[in-house]
């Protein structure tokens, strides 16, 4: 038995989740408890936690180390989620659907405070990278995913019919209010949405039709954005601030904003 690479541990709950795998090939997820207990969560075709990969993650935990999400693949690739306790039963999230996971895709995008955040959508005839974002709170009853992307694609998390969102990349804003998805829309390169992150549903446009992903970074409570509107050479700056979005400048192609 060999320890595969990208160990996941909690930031702060001192919690790691492992994959390992036998000469068979046959791969084991175990949650290392910050007693030095640990426990196998489940056996079979399993993903590692796949960071050093462009589709990746695919294996998270949430920050206190008390949730778990995780893939697994055999025909089509399936979402699971559990509690990282020993009596925790895993809880299939997505079903008889190919999990997008190209390199347009995030797949697992990661837990916010107890909440899993997800892409998932169904590769199907004609439709190529295409994805809904969804939230999975996990209650005493389970988890109940919700479509916080719609009228994107679908509208309950059937998983049956694909969004029409291509995810590029995915943020959380500096006051915790909204995630901030890098997304391709139809006819152009690269554009800024907002999901909020309060439970309600509905992506909020930004910066639509952009040449290329547009150049994130945090700035106290603000965002400072750099982009390429599309059809144009020039840099706009923009400053997202919880109140709205303010353009601070024009900067012509001979400057290169670094």
């Amino acid at each position: 038995t060999r320890l595969l690479a990208d160990i996941v541990v909690a930031a702060v709950g001192r919690t790691a989740a492992i994959v390992s795998e036998d000469d068979l090939g046959i791969r084991t997820l175990t949650v290392v408890e910050p007693t030095g207990a640990s426990h196998t969560v489940t056996t079979g075709q399993l993903d590692d936690a796949g960071h050093d990969d462009p589709t990746g993650p695919w294996l998270a935990l949430s920050a206190d180390g008390g949730l778990l999400a995780y893939r697994k693949t055999v025909l089509v690739r399936e979402l699971f989620l559990c509690r990282t306790e020993t009596a925790g039963v895993p809880e299939q999230l997505t079903a008889d659907a190919n999990f997008i996971d190209t390199i347009d895709n995030e797949g697992i995008i990661g837990f916010i405070g107890s909440v899993l955040y997800f892409v998932a959508g169904e590769i199907g005839p004609g439709v190529i990278d295409s994805a809904d974002v969804y939230r999975a709170p996990m209650g005493p009853g389970g988890a109940t995913p919700a479509n916080v992307s719609p009228p994107s694609g679908v509208a309950a998390p059937t998983f049956d019919a694909p969004g029409t969102l291509e995810v590029l990349g995915a943020f959380e804003d500096p006051e915790g209010e909204r995630l901030l998805l890098v997304v391709d829309p139809q006819g152009a390169d690269a554009g800024l949405v907002a999901a909020p992150l309060d439970g309600s549903t509905g992506i909020q446009p930004l910066l639509p039709a952009l040449q290329a992903e547009p150049e994130l970074a945090a700035l106290g409570s603000a965002v400072l954005l750099s982009s390429v509107p599309d059809g144009t050479l020039n840099t706009e700056i923009h400053l997202l601030r919880p109140g709205g979005l303010q353009l601070l400048g024009t900067l012509p192609p001979t400057i290169t904003v670094d």
